[in-house]
């Protein structure tokens, strides 16, 4: 990582010292955030809820999947931007299934809680950000009846809250989703996912 700076030398010995303070700030902000870079291809499962039911039934979460790839930024404090593919499968009891398909956009920021001395050694870490979802297919039973294709939202927003472990180049997530959206538009229904 390359970090460009310039001090401008100035007459005025407040102004050089200052942009003096200013570029070894930059210097070690840069090199604090932006030291460490990864690239993490990851493949998992969900299980998916939604937080209120409607008049046809219960909603039953099946497990789903998910797999794509983030990028690690940072030391200590780190971004972590990604894009995954997620297939999630719901069931109404005794009325049919509800299958999406959708790309997920997640922005995190996470802290090292532990960090070993080397490579090899084992790692915790806690992250949190927004996940910006866009659906790619849907798929709903024609049981249904007053919830068609049409209902469902193209797009959600919802909030991811987690926490990781590494050892090596291997690393696990574990992670809880909070729907900020609705899910269905224009019935008479608040859940989220």
């Amino acid at each position: 990582m390359f970090i460009n700076f310039k001090v401008i030398i100035n007459h005025n010995h407040f102004t050089m010292k200052r942009n003096l303070l200013l570029a070894l700030f930059a210097m070690f902000i840069g090199g604090t955030v932006f030291g460490q870079f990864s690239l993490r291809p990851q493949v998992g499962i969900n299980f998916p809820t939604l937080t209120e039911e409607i008049a046809e039934g219960k909603w039953k979460g099946n497990v789903g999947y998910q797999f794509g790839v983030d990028v690690q930024i940072g030391g200590t404090i780190y971004v972590q931007p990604g894009l995954n593919f997620q297939s999630l499968n719901l069931t109404i009891d005794d009325v049919g299934d509800l299958a999406v398909s959708r790309i997920n956009i997640p922005v995190l920021v996470g802290f090292r809680l532990f960090e070993g001395e080397d490579s090899k050694a084992f790692g915790l870490r806690g992250f949190a950000g927004p996940n910006f979802a866009i659906n790619v297919n849907e798929d709903l039973d024609d049981s249904f009846g007053s919830i068609t294709k049409d209902n469902i939202k193209s797009s959600q927003i919802s909030a991811l809250v987690g926490a990781g472990a590494d050892l090596s180049i291997f690393f696990i997530d574990v992670a809880y989703k909070i729907g900020l959206t609705k899910i269905f538009e224009d019935i008479n229904n608040d859940a989220n996912k």
